[in-house]
């Protein structure tokens, strides 16, 4: 009887060793789980503020080229009207301006091949047809 009682110990241990062991083991794997689902979720958190460093940064890059390119446009038109100014008060004023454009303009199209026809009067071409 002895026996018996003793064999009933070991094998209680047995399964109570086995038991202990399925459930650490279980423990184990949901901790495992829970510890590689915070890892994902702090991976997503970290690859999603990086894009949005990398799209404020984006859009900070746009907005100085913007601004640069609005400042490089403003100094050439301030420099093409002192240009034109210049042009104007030397050819005598704005009418003569105006002239010398529509010649320079006559030039151009006919070293480009085209046939220009300017109304003339008396073999004069009429540069001011709406003046009377």
């Amino acid at each position: 009887m002895k026996e018996i009682g003793i064999g009933i110990i070991y094998v209680s241990i047995g399964i109570a060793l086995a038991l202990g062991v399925i459930g650490g083991g279980w423990y184990a794997w949901k901790t495992v789980q829970v510890w590689g689902a915070e890892m994902s979720g702090r991976a997503i958190l970290a690859e999603a503020e990086f894009s949005k460093q990398a799209r404020v940064k984006e859009a900070q890059a746009k907005r100085d080229a913007a601004a640069l390119e609005g400042e490089a446009e403003l100094t050439r038109a301030e420099f093409a009207a002192k240009s034109n100014a210049a042009l104007a008060d030397g050819l005598g004023g704005p009418e003569a301006y105006l002239r010398y454009l529509y010649i320079r303009m006559l030039e151009e199209q006919g070293a480009a091949g085209q046939v220009i026809y300017i109304p003339t009067e008396a073999g004069i071409p009429l540069l001011e047809a709406g003046k009377r």
